[in-house]
């Protein structure tokens, strides 16, 4: 009787010990999701802030104030996801390590259910034979008893055996139940450690692009400041550059349009290094096009293209400061390349980068800036291929 009763306190101890480990592992990573809260609540801070300054009028003042604010922002999701893949690595850990206490505990569930298994067993054996044997049968038990008190006790005791019965089988389907559970909640965990798996490994991208953000931004702000010299006005024509740039080299699209070119080979002088335009220096900004769409042109030069400069030296590459750009003019970045070539800059010769034929192109009118005609030759190319140069003498 002891026996049995130790067997059903040791089970009941066990689930009770499965469970209390669970309260653990939630309260583990508490500290990790208050520092993700407080993150993502300066995040939205800083999302409202953004948003102001997006509103606000194109002044250096109020750019460097977005963009500072836009790498505060870009620094904040940095930590967050960096946070959150911690917590999730933590939870990771934690979830192995409860996964093995669940493996032991599960093998000690099922051991326990075996002896209980044997214990009702036995007790059916035991009652089989009673019933089988006359004179162990609870009347002939009563009839038997010498006095009263006898009686009572012999009562007390069959009352007490059925009680055990009870109680055993009763445990044994708790037991079975709490294994099948845990069953179950082992299988969970290990598909859950699975899908954490994937989100980490998303996250550690948006990681990567997060700080190449971060560092476009970061040389956007030092690239305006380097511009405008920290001044206003050079701040105003800076924008008023870029965009006369762009609508230029859409207007010289549509110009070519009709007009009889003249054909070249990879390698020809097409023009020279110069600052026609609304350009604050000499360089020459190099475009390439494919079905009209502007293209990174490292994609193609030196394989499909050559460089239109000898001794090249590249001073802005196609896509930089690409939120500065899509915030003020709609496109992802600078969309060419700023070349120039060895000093004195100015009438370095412009090659042709592959075989086509050759359009020369003008503004309207000139640049109110610094009162000079843009010119420019659109080279077209059989492969597909439009290629930009801006800004010749």
């Amino acid at each position: 009787m002891k026996f049995k009763f130790t067997r059903i306190i040791a089970v009941v101890f066990l689930s009770l010990l499965l469970f209390s480990s669970l309260v653990v592992l939630i309260a583990s990573g508490q500290s990790d999701s208050d520092r993700v809260e407080n993150l993502q609540e300066k995040i939205s801070e800083y999302e409202k802030i953004i948003q102001k300054l997006q509103g606000q009028e194109k002044t250096l003042k109020n750019e460097i104030e977005y963009l500072s604010a836009q790498v505060y922002y870009t620094e904040l999701k940095i930590q967050e996801t960096t946070a959150q893949i911690t917590q999730k690595e933590n939870e990771i850990v934690s979830l192995v390590g409860d996964i093995d206490s669940l493996a032991i505990r599960l093998e000690k569930l099922n051991l326990a259910l075996d002896v209980e298994e044997k214990i009702i067993k036995a007790r059916v054996r035991e009652e089989y034979k009673r019933e089988g044997d006359v004179s162990s049968s609870p009347l002939l038990i009563l009839a038997g008893s010498g006095s009263f008190a006898d009686l009572v006790g012999k009562l007390k005791y069959l009352r007490l055996l059925e009680q055990q019965d009870k109680q055993i089988l009763s445990q044994m389907n708790l037991t079975k139940t709490s294994f099948e559970g845990q069953k179950n909640l082992l299988t969970n965990k290990k598909d859950k450690i699975g899908l954490l798996k994937v989100e980490i490994e998303k996250q550690k991208q948006s990681v990567i692009n997060y700080k190449s953000n971060l560092e476009d931004q970061r040389k956007t702000k030092e690239w305006i400041l380097e511009e405008t010299k920290n001044q206003e006005d050079n701040y105003q024509n800076l924008l008023v550059q870029i965009r006369a740039e762009l609508d230029s080299i859409n207007s010289a699209f549509a110009d070519i349009i009709g007009k009889e070119g003249k054909d070249v080979k990879a390698g020809d002088i097409i023009a020279y290094e110069g600052n026609s335009g609304c350009s604050t220096g000499p360089h020459l900004h190099f475009g390439v096009y494919k079905n009209g769409v502007a293209v990174n042109p490292r994609n193609y030069l030196g394989d499909e293209l050559e460089w239109p400069i000898d001794n090249v030296i590249v001073t802005q590459e196609y896509g930089e400061n690409y939120s500065w750009y899509m915030k003020n003019f709609g496109i992802p970045g600078h969309n060419g390349m700023d070349l120039t070539g060895p000093a004195p800059f100015y009438g370095m010769p412009i090659r042709s980068v592959a075989d086509g034929t050759a359009y020369v192109s003008y503004d309207k009118a000139a640049c109110a800036m610094t009162g000079t005609v843009g010119k420019g030759i659109v080279v077209v190319h059989d492969n597909g291929l439009k290629t930009v140069y801006w800004h010749v003498k």
